[in-house]
């Protein structure tokens, strides 16, 4: 497997989403920075992970910055997307599945999938198949 290390926007896309819709639990603006740099830490974990020998060097201007996103544009379909982009780009090490992140990215996943149930009556009867139909392949992967 290959990593990269996602942008700025792209997690705090993610974390504006939950911030902004109903269906997530609510959290503070102050809790979702907190948030937004632990899904960094862990993508960064992942990457340094893959790549011990050059990490360094690709990542020494990098500083996560959180900041509240426009989500006009994000459907819930897109939504998974990005969440599933962030997990493939941070579970490269062997404690992902343990580490809050994970637990985080499953339970969004799982609300937004429910919440697409509920409001498109079952179109998509599992996630797998979701992750299998043309409207999800249109979706972007990463920001």
């Amino acid at each position: 497997m290959s990593c990269w290390v996602l942008s700025e926007n792209h997690i705090n896309t993610i974390c504006s989403f939950v911030f902004y819709y109903h269906y997530f639990q609510k959290y503070t603006e102050k809790e979702i920075a907190d948030i937004g740099k632990i899904l960094s830490d862990e993508n960064l974990k992942s990457y340094k992970y893959r790549y011990p020998n050059h990490w360094e060097e690709d990542l020494k201007d990098f500083n996560y910055q959180f900041k509240l996103v426009k989500i006009d544009n994000i459907s819930l379909i897109q939504f998974i997307k990005f969440l599933n982009c962030l997990e493939y780009q941070s579970c490269e090490h062997r404690s992902y599945e343990k580490s809050f992140a994970y637990l985080l990215l499953f339970n969004w996943r799982a609300v937004a999938f429910q919440e697409l149930q509920n409001k498109q009556s079952n179109s998509y009867p599992t996630l797998r198949e979701l992750v299998h139909s043309a409207t999800y392949d249109q979706a972007e992967w990463a920001i």
